[in-house]
């Protein structure tokens, strides 16, 4: 998942785990979606520091649609 940091100071987001994810001003980083749940992550969701930009496509498992046919 992107998102993408609109202040202009640079961002450290904590992650589970003890990670970080380091996003510069005006920059686009990833998180996993169940990293949206993080209290930190919600806070500056809601003060609009950071939005987020799009959802990656999901991988198909098996075969593709067009290889059913």
């Amino acid at each position: 998942m992107d998102i993408k940091n609109k202040t202009t100071k640079p961002l450290r987001l904590p992650l589970e785990g003890g990670k970080r994810c380091f996003i510069v001003p005006g920059g686009k980083g990833q998180i996993a979606p169940k990293q949206l749940e993080e209290p930190a992550i919600k806070a500056l969701l809601a003060d609009g520091s950071i939005e987020i930009q799009g959802v990656p496509p999901r991988k198909q498992r098996g075969k593709a649609a067009s290889e059913e046919s």
